[in-house]
């Protein structure tokens, strides 16, 4: 099957801007949604987790605040995306699960869809529009690949 017509500026750069979408999209919720508990009261967060069962809300409640708003930030410029998204991963299975168990079917979608975002950075990495490649390249003058885990 033939691909359709691409601006040639475009072309063999297609999978980077994939990259890049996937890493604005899910770090652009994750930050968002990290910037909607610090804009709350914080006693309302820790109130949340508290009333989940979790034990030390008070610890959680902030830890997972500034890890959404800090991980959310990074992973949209690129700088240590794949472990980010890792654990925004993990996070977003345990959010799924809090979701499922508390009936909330619509939060449970969006953790999953979150849980694919953060899947599909992780599986990717920071790709070459990002802080981090741009560094790489003018420290070691060779980059890591989006596509080489180990070196990503």
């Amino acid at each position: 099957m033939k691909s359709p017509n691409v601006p040639n500026l475009l072309k063999d750069k297609r999978p980077n801007v994939a990259i890049l979408l996937a890493r604005i999209a899910a770090g652009g919720i994750l930050f968002y949604e990290g910037l909607a508990k610090m804009i709350v009261e914080p006693s309302i967060v820790v109130a949340y987790f508290a009333s989940h069962g979790f034990p030390f809300a008070e610890l959680i409640g902030p830890t997972i605040t500034v890890f959404e708003f800090a991980a959310g930030i990074l992973i949209v410029v690129g700088i240590y995306s794949r472990q980010l998204a890792f654990l925004a991963a993990l996070e977003m299975i345990v959010a799924t699960v809090v979701n499922l168990l508390d009936s909330n079917i619509g939060g449970a979608e969006v953790s999953i869809l979150m849980f694919a975002g953060m899947a599909s950075v992780y599986f990717v990495g920071d790709g070459r529009f990002s802080i981090r490649h741009i560094l790489a390249t003018k420290i070691n003058k060779t980059a890591p690949t989006s596509t080489d885990p180990a070196k990503a």
